[in-house]
């Protein structure tokens, strides 16, 4: 995309807190370095209002531009309806990306491609935030990240729209872990990276904890860093 043609915006949601839970709105103990870099940098609203002080209801509004009164998530645990008014056809229009995220089944799960390149988010296989990847589940993940990295879907591909996405020569795919709560993220990432590599695939992984650093490590699964940085070194590439 030209740089003239359009500003590119990518939104951030912390989740969750009060307001005033941010070092850049004077919280005398927490220290949110990289939030408050942003807020020196733009602007710090303090009259900005939600239409729901609740997870789920909010983030559907976000979603569809509607209140909840409208959208009908009233309430953590209720899902957005499929039959909803959808926005993926203006995410292709915009060339927007739709996160695919899997979150054992507790959110409706999409995988339309609206962009020309794939973003997911792996929050657990079998519990939210908690559960490791098996082998099975994780060549599942292989085979969709290199049908995505091609330019294609998955065959059995979840999508909203009816339509399929435009066949592009390849695409960029960023896979990221969040099975954090026991520390399953880094062996599942790594496990992961190995798989697509096995598979002739070209990976680029953030750079191994050098030793000095107090972080849990093994021969099988190295802990990796997550390190500010312009670009990633490629690894692992054929």
């Amino acid at each position: 995309m030209p740089k003239s043609s359009r500003p590119n915006f990518l939104l951030f949601i912390t989740d969750q807190h009060r307001a005033d839970f941010l070092g850049c709105y004077g919280h005398p103990v927490l220290r949110t370095p990289h939030i408050d870099s942003i807020a020196a940098r733009g602007t710090a609203f303090d009259r900005f209002y939600v239409a729901s002080p609740v997870c789920q209801p909010n983030r559907a509004s976000l979603m569809t531009g509607r209140m909840p009164s409208v959208h009908d998530v009233r309430s953590n645990g209720i899902p957005l309806s499929m039959n909803a008014v959808t926005f993926v056809d203006l995410l292709r229009d915009q060339n927007v990306a739709l996160v695919v995220a899997d979150t054992a089944g507790k959110w409706p799960y999409a995988e339309d491609v609206t962009a020309d390149f794939v973003y997911l988010r792996l929050h657990g296989d079998k519990k939210l935030y908690v559960s490791g990847y098996t082998g099975p589940a994780l060549v599942r993940w292989r085979d969709r990240l290199v049908a995505w990295s091609e330019g294609a879907e998955p065959a059995d591909a979840t999508r909203i729209a009816a339509a399929k996405p435009a066949r592009r020569a390849h695409r960029d795919v960023f896979c990221y872990f969040d099975n954090d709560v026991k520390v399953k993220a880094p062996r599942d990432a790594r496990a992961l990276a190995d798989g697509i590599f096995a598979a002739g695939g070209n990976i680029a992984m953030p750079e191994q904890a050098p030793d000095r650093e107090r972080m849990r490590r093994s021969a099988r699964s190295p802990q990796v860093m997550e390190r500010t940085r312009k670009s990633w070194p490629r690894v692992g590439t054929r």
